[in-house]
């Protein structure tokens, strides 16, 4: 499959507080032409120069994890100078620009970058979102305000790095909804920390072959979230994440399996075995639920099935939501017929506690989506798709044995407005 190019946008920056990082040194300056006696030559270049002089600039890997703000500093000396500094994804293309027009004499100047991108949505409206991994280049422009002299550049490379993330598509450590429109694309928008975001994931048509589609989280040896897609015919297919190391964010599928069809629910992300390694239960139309466990391994991702439980057939939705209750192995959630939502801890051997009632009017919405951390705050949430307002509603995770989700709904951004047939 092949994913579209990233479009260039353009961006507004965000300035953080000043954090000291790793130290590099380069001149920016470039002298009059001369002769060979060394006067100057007529008509020659302008002699009105601007020298800018890096004091302070990122280099090697930066944790954007660890790292809350990258500062550049600089030296400038010259008559009066316009210096204009850009930071921009190598990859991705998204990029942030500042403007200094500086009076003459020698001072430093700084920018300081905080890690995120603002971008234009159509209607002109700016959202904020995190940077991704990769190789981001930086350069400096310095020219003389009185416009007699040539621009005089330098420039450099960083490259940075994130911990990869349940739901997270796009490696940058915000989570991203998937969804499949009615045109077959498959698509995905992120939430910096509850916000509005944006999500570098883009794919392409041909996702309205599959009738479920799941992020299961890594069950490949990625270390990123894979998807598992069954077709119309029963077969089960694997999309292993690469992170956003390619324009391609997925890698060519695998065939995991067919026979899949007599499955009425699927879901993955959640860890039920304690291995740390995110497992799919599946409930067939008699109500058997079925564990398959996680391997690691691309070739055989999923071990054989195993019977874990009965009585199933009571439910229209199951969803994995990791550890939302701060047990030993990931939860469930399930919605039976009158809209109560029902949790089911997990042990940490692949089965569960009785079951635990959590609350009531969950009809009301047509998808739920769990395992990844909506608000950024280290907790699992669990999304909520209603067709009525168009509106996915977030319900956060506590990470509370007594409370594992707290119930007051909280609207989201994310593909407001906006119907889709599938959510994962």
């Amino acid at each position: 499959m092949h994913f579209a190019a990233t479009r260039q946008r353009r961006l507004a920056a965000a300035v953080a507080t000043a954090l000291a990082v790793t130290f590099g040194s380069g001149i920016l300056a470039a002298p009059a032409a001369s002769g060979a006696d060394g006067t100057p030559v007529v008509g020659s270049a302008p002699t009105e120069l601007v020298e800018a002089t890096p004091t302070r600039v990122p280099t090697g890997t930066i944790d954007l994890d660890t790292t809350s703000a990258l500062e550049f500093a600089f030296d400038v000396d010259g008559p009066g100078a316009r210096v204009e500094f850009s930071l921009r994804n190598t990859r991705t293309g998204n990029a942030v620009t500042w403007i200094r027009e500086l009076s003459g004499g020698r001072f430093p100047v700084g920018f300081v970058w905080d890690g995120t991108f603002s971008i234009p949505d159509p209607d002109g409206v700016y959202t904020t979102h995190a940077a991704t991994t990769g190789t981001y280049a930086w350069t400096v422009t310095a020219s003389p305000l009185s416009g007699d002299g040539p621009g005089l550049r330098t420039s450099g490379t960083f490259a940075t790095t994130r911990t990869p993330r349940d739901h997270d598509l796009d490696a940058d450590g915000v989570f991203d909804l998937l969804a499949v429109t009615g045109e077959g694309r498959l698509t995905a928008e992120g939430s910096y920390r509850g916000n509005a975001g944006y999500s570098d994931f883009w794919g392409a048509r041909g996702w309205d072959a599959f009738d479920r589609l799941e992020v299961a989280g890594d069950v490949a040896g990625t270390p990123h979230s894979d998807l598992v897609a069954r077709d119309r015919g029963g077969v089960l297919w694997l999309y292993r994440s690469n992170g956003g190391r390619t324009h391609e964010y997925l890698e060519p599928r695998s065939r995991v399996g067919g026979g899949w069809q007599v499955y009425r629910h699927l879901a993955g992300g959640s860890d039920l075995t304690a291995d740390g390694r995110p497992d799919l239960v599946a409930a067939d139309a008699s109500g058997v639920l079925w564990l398959y466990e996680a391997t690691g391994r691309t070739t055989a991702p999923f071990a054989p099935r195993e019977r874990i439980g009965g009585g199933w057939q009571a439910y229209n939705q199951i969803t994995a939501v990791g550890n939302v209750a701060g047990g030993p192995g990931g939860d469930l959630v399930a919605r039976d017929k009158n809209g109560v939502l029902w949790l089911y801890l997990g042990k940490g051997d692949g089965t569960f506690t009785a079951r635990e009632r959590l609350g009531g009017g969950f009809q009301r919405y047509s998808e739920l989506v769990g395992g990844g951390d909506w608000d950024g705050d280290g907790r699992n949430d669990l999304l909520a798709v209603e067709p009525a307002t168009d509106t996915v509603f977030a319900f956060e995770g506590t990470g509370r044995r007594d409370e594992p989700l707290d119930l007051t709904r909280k609207a989201t951004l994310l593909f407001k407005g906006v119907e889709h047939d599938i959510y994962a």
